[in-house]
C-alpha cells in the first residue's frame, strides 16, 4: 500500500536507462484512492528507542522536545507505555529507572535490550541473543517446511511445543553445522536467512560482552548451547513483549484477544496452534505478528507464538495481575450482582462469576 508518489517513482525506474514499461498489479480505482505522499517515517516507526535516548539526554518529556516535525501524540503515548511496561521508566512520561539506564546503554531496541538483560542475568546470554535474532530477522524456516508442519499437525504427527522459536533454534544449529549450504532448502531451511540470524546473534552477544559489567553485575556471560534452557524461553520472550499477551477465545481455538482489545489469529502452522477437541493453554504470547497496528480493518495474524501461564507473568512482572470486582444491578433479580476477575492490564485472565458481593 504505497503512495501515488511512490508509484510514479517506480514507473520512472522502469525507464531509467531506456524506454521501459511499468506493470502495476492494481486497478486505476485503487491507485486513485492511495494517499498522495508517504507519511514521514517519524509517524510510522516505533519511537520507544528514540524516547529512551532522549531520556538519557535529560529530556524527560518528549512532548516538549523541539522536534523538527512533531510525532503523532498517539505514537508518543504508545512508545511511552511500552517503556513503562518494559520497566525502563516509572510510568509513561515518568523518570528513567535503573533498568532503563542499562537499557539505554545497549545499542538495540528496548525490547531486545530487556530480553538480553534478563537472559544474561539467568546465565543464558547466548539463548537470549538467539531468541532476539530468530524472532526479529527473516524466518529461517521455509514456507515448504511450514506447509509440511501444517499437514503433519492436522494428522497429529507433530508433538506440541511451548514456542515456535524452539524449532527455529534447532534449524539454525543445523544450518551452522552444514555451513549454510544451499542444499538446506530441500530440508526446509532458508540458508541465507539462517546466516543473517547467526550474524545478528553474534553481534548481540558482542554487545552483551561489551556491557556485561552493567547488565550482569560482573557475572560471567555464558555462551553455551541453549538447548537445556527451554523452560526459560516463554519468560524471556514475555520480558521483551509484555504488550503481546493473548487469551484464546476457547481452549481449542486459535482466535483470541490481545492486550488493548486487538483480535488476533494464530497461523495453523504455529506449534502453539490448537486443533478442535484438543485444548491448549489459554494464554499465549504473540511474538511475530502481521497486520498489527494497521487499523481495525487489518487482520492481525500471529506467525510466531509462545505459550505462557499466570505464573510466568507474575515471575517476570510481579504484581501485574490484579484482582478487580465489578458490580452491576440485575433488574430481573432485583439485586446487585458481582463479578470478580483477575486482569493483566486490560485483559481478563480468568473470571469468577455469580459471586456474592460484599454487602
Amino acid at each position: 500500500p504505497v503512495s501515488r508518489f511512490s508509484l510514479d517513482q517506480r514507473a520512472g525506474r522502469a525507464g531509467r536507462t531506456a524506454p521501459g514499461r511499468c506493470i502495476r498489479l492494481s486497478t486505476p480505482l485503487t491507485d486513485a484512492r492511495r494517499p498522495q505522499a508517504t507519511d514521514p517515517e517519524l509517524h510510522r516507526v516505533d519511537l520507544a528507542g528514540t524516547l529512551l535516548l532522549l531520556r538519557r539526554m535529560d529530556y524527560a518529556d518528549a512532548r516538549i522536545f523541539p522536534w523538527f516535525e512533531q510525532p503523532l501524540s498517539e505514537r508518543l503515548a504508545a512508545a511511552e507505555e511500552l517503556l513503562a511496561m518494559l520497566g525502563a521508566t516509572t510510568a509513561p512520561f515518568g523518570a528513567l529507572t535503573a533498568l532503563g539506564a542499562r537499557l539505554a546503554e545497549l545499542p538495540v531496541h528496548p525490547r531486545v535490550g530487556r530480553l538480553l538483560i534478563d537472559a544474561t542475568a539467568a546465565g543464558e546470554a547466548r539463548l537470549g541473543a538467539s531468541l532476539a535474532a530468530l524472532t526479529g530477522e527473516r524466518d529461517v524456516r521455509s514456507q515448504q517446511r511450514s506447509l509440511s508442519r501444517e499437514n503433519s499437525s492436522a494428522s497429529s504427527a507433530v508433538a506440541p511445543a511451548v514456542a515456535d522459536v524452539l524449532d527455529r533454534i534447532d534449524l539454525l544449529a543445523i544450518a551452522e553445522r552444514e555451513g549454510f549450504h544451499p542444499g538446506l532448502r530441500q530440508r526446509g531451511i532458508e540458508p541465507q536467512a539462517a546466516r543473517e540470524c547467526a550474524q545478528v546473534r553474534d553481534d548481540l552477544l558482542a554487545s552483551v560482552r561489551l556491557f556485561s559489567a552493567g547488565v550482569s553485575n560482573g557475572a560471567p556471560v555464558r555462551t553455551a548451547t541453549e538447548s537445556h534452557a527451554v523452560d526459560l524461553v516463554p519468560r524471556l520472550l514475555l520480558a521483551a513483549y509484555p504488550d503481546r499477551v493473548v487469551k484464546r477465545a476457547a481452549p481449542d481455538a486459535n482466535r483470541g484477544m490481545m492486550i488493548g482489545g486487538v483480535a488476533v489469529e494464530l497461523e495453523a502452522t504455529s506449534a502453539v496452534a490448537a486443533r478442535s477437541g484438543h485444548p491448549r493453554p489459554e494464554l499465549f504470547l504473540a511474538v511475530a505478528c502481521q497486520g498489527l497496528g494497521q487499523g481495525m480493518r487489518a487482520s492481525t495474524v500471529v506467525r510466531q507464538a509462545a505459550e505462557i501461564t499466570e505464573a510466568d507473568i507474575e515471575a517476570v512482572f510481579p504484581g501485574s495481575i490484579q484482582r478487580r470486582e465489578r458490580l452491576a444491578w440485575d433488574d430481573q433479580k432485583q439485586q446487585v450482582t458481582g463479578q470478580i476477575g483477575w486482569y493483566y492490564r486490560d485483559l481478563a485472565i480468568r473470571m469468577a462469576r455469580d459471586t456474592q458481593p460484599d454487602p
